[in-house]
């Protein structure tokens, strides 16, 4: 671990050597800048704030050229299968510790050094006047943004390695001693948590990125800013935080987990504390009451006749902008302009479609009867015998497939926009791909 964080510290040094990519300079000019120089500049404040964002992971990115910040875990973790790219092979080529790939550790432990070096130098720049300019306004939010995204960071970190070092400031890379003991869950939990607080204490952030039309009276979205957290962000990944707190895995479930020691002896995992599941719900219910205030809502598709159709609201609710959306990236591959994410998931035989992702049973299990019943405590599930059925999904009804399995009969409407099965007919008109 020592040399692990040694490297982490020395990779961002206190001059700018390595950071011209991102404040857009050249290595010789990046050099030559002190710190007091970079955060006097209005283009390198923006630069250094905004690399902050490469922190932040995209799930809906699950075949080719995945990174531990996209979602190789989708089928690491045996929800899925993927015929692309190299998570497929990953788990049958084997690994160790050090050859793992798909981490994020050293990159996130970077971005958590360079938003406490901004927090720290990060100032108001020129005047009113000024046509380049950062106001003290300005220079609140961003900090409030650099703040949310240690916790976040940690958050990140916490979620795939468990309780991991907290730093709490930007450490002299001068120093001699990187040695740093793991945090425990509930000091890394904690840490997070105070975070959050803070920044919703300080209140520089905005509610949401929604604002009125001066000229329509229209209520939109600022959709320039969209990668920017607001304080439903900070409620959401707040209230995901203490769920993960509260869970089996972080909460005195596993014998194996609560041996783990510092080599002080300390433990790492806590005993079952069952308060966690109530500080879970409250914020929980914290977030949702805000939600429900300040405009979000569940994601609706209507029939004609004024009805819910629950498939194409299902299905739709990744496919556009939404109420339902929290907070979003720029960048998605559920539909990026050619269907990239329908595509990989088509028959081969079906609209050019790869075929390259699939579900596990246990995935396919794990969704609801029609009753909202797991499949085991529903009495009128039976998986038994084939049935034929009319494709919930279908844009032109009826459309009855012959002889389907039971299994597959009377589920949710999540299941029929998720799952494709044997006999089961394409339901989605074909895409305009290309121009």
């Amino acid at each position: 671990m020592k040399k692990i964080i040694a490297s982490i510290i020395a990779g961002t040094c206190l001059t700018f050597t390595a950071c011209s990519d991102f404040l857009d300079v050249s290595d010789e000019l990046a050099s030559n800048l002190t710190m007091e120089q970079a955060f006097s500049n209005v283009k390198y404040t923006k630069g250094w704030h905004a690399n902050i964002f490469n922190c932040i992971s995209q799930y809906s990115h699950i075949c080719d050229n995945v990174t531990g910040f996209t979602n190789p875990w989708y089928s690491l973790g045996g929800e899925g299968s993927v015929s692309h790219g190299t998570v497929k092979t990953e788990m049958q080529n084997g690994f160790t510790a050090s050859t793992a790939g798909f981490h994020r550790f050293n990159a996130l432990y970077q971005y958590i050094r360079q938003a406490h070096l901004f927090l720290e130098n990060a100032k108001p720049i020129g005047v009113s006047t000024d046509q380049e300019k950062l106001t003290e306004e300005d220079i609140n939010r961003m900090k409030s943004e650099a703040k949310f995204f240690i916790a976040y960071s940690y958050f990140s970190l916490f979620e795939l390695y468990g309780p991991v070092p907290v730093i709490e400031e930007a450490v002299d890379p001068s120093g001699t001693s990187f040695d740093f003991p793991r945090a425990s869950v509930d000091e890394i939990v904690n840490y997070i948590d105070g975070l959050y607080q803070e920044v919703l204490e300080e209140n520089y952030l905005p509610l949401t990125l929604r604002k009125i039309n001066d000229f329509t009276g229209e209520e939109t979205e600022n959709m320039n800013e969209m990668v920017r957290p607001t304080r439903a962000v900070v409620l959401a990944m707040r209230a995901k935080l203490w769920v993960y707190a509260a869970s089996k895995l972080f909460n005195g479930g596993y014998k194996e987990a609560m041996e783990l020691t510092n080599s002080d002896g300390s433990r790492i995992f806590p005993d079952y504390n069952a308060s966690k599941w109530e500080t879970a719900k409250k914020h929980l219910e914290t977030f949702l009451q805000f939600a429900e205030t300040n405009g979000y809502e569940l994601f609706k598709v209507y029939n004609k006749d004024g009805s819910v159709n629950p498939g194409q609201s299902v299905y739709r609710l990744f496919q556009e902008w939404n109420k339902e959306v929290i907070w979003a990236t720029s960048v998605t591959h559920m539909n990026n302009g050619n269907g990239d994410f329908d595509r990989r998931c088509r028959p081969t035989d079906i609209m050019d479609g790869w075929s390259g992702a699939g579900v596990s049973q246990q995935s396919v299990d794990a969704f609801f009867t029609k009753n909202g019943l797991d499949i085991h405590e529903d009495p009128e599930h039976d998986e038994t015998g084939f049935t034929d059925l009319e494709n919930p999904c279908a844009y032109k009804k009826p459309q009855i497939d012959k002889q389907i399995f039971n299994m597959y009969v009377d589920r949710e409407p999540r299941f029929y926009q998720s799952v494709t099965y044997q006999g089961r007919s394409w339901h989605i008109q074909p895409l305009k791909v290309g121009p």
